[in-house]
């Protein structure tokens, strides 16, 4: 793990397109590297650049990384604008130790997590948030099994696993419903008080009609 080379490999890698870092990255991971990662590694590889020229100008590695952050914090990514790079300061020396360690490999910018199996679709999430609200659940889990059950459910071959379907719920989406459901059961519940007690009244105003008046 040469300083040489720590030090020549951002400046290197910094300039080539996504498509170079993708296959570099690709090349030292075990797994398939996206387009929106290999764009915010390239943009890493920059501020690693830009931090490593102030570095060797004995500035510090902290104040450089102060000075650096300022230009790449909160960049948009082309390949997905829905993601952002959260490149402070300090996430920026620590990649910086991270990458050096490393020996200059661009897998130590890789964001720290490995891909599992296939997420849930969005009109999946879709028809659970529908089916869910259609009544009271004691538990997310049980929501989530009796939706599992449906015959429709069934059909589509591809389980529907719990976790992934609950990262992709909206925040807060089983409490309020259920918050909602509560209060619709203590309505209802009123409701049925009150209907019972307005059907006695007019069984009990039939019933002395039929009678007819007491003599």
């Amino acid at each position: 793990m040469g300083c040489k080379k720590a030090r020549s490999t951002p400046g290197a890698l910094g300039s080539r397109s996504v498509s170079r870092v993708c296959a570099v990255a690709a090349a030292q991971t075990p797994f398939k590297i996206s387009p929106w990662q290999a764009e915010r590694v390239q943009i890493v590889m920059r501020a690693l650049t830009s931090l490593v020229f102030h570095v060797e100008r004995k500035r510090g590695v902290w104040p450089s990384a102060k000075m650096v952050a300022r230009r790449y914090h909160r960049r948009i990514l082309k390949a997905d604008p829905s993601r952002i790079v959260n490149l402070s300061p300090g996430t920026l020396v620590h990649f910086y130790y991270r990458w050096k360690h490393s020996g200059g490999a661009v897998s130590a910018l890789l964001l720290n997590y490995t891909p599992g199996k296939r997420g849930v679709h969005n009109s999946t999430v879709l028809r659970f948030i529908r089916f869910a609200s259609s009544r009271y659940w004691p538990s997310l889990h049980a929501a989530h099994a009796a939706f599992c059950q449906r015959p429709e459910s069934q059909q589509d071959g591809q389980p529907v696993r719990y976790d992934p379907l609950r990262r992709n719920l909206p925040k807060g989406f089983f409490e309020a419903l259920n918050s909602q459901r509560k209060i619709v059961a203590q309505a209802e519940t009123q409701i049925g008080l009150l209907r019972e007690r307005f059907e006695r009244e007019v069984r009990a105003r039939v019933s002395t009609k039929t009678r007819g008046p007491s003599r």
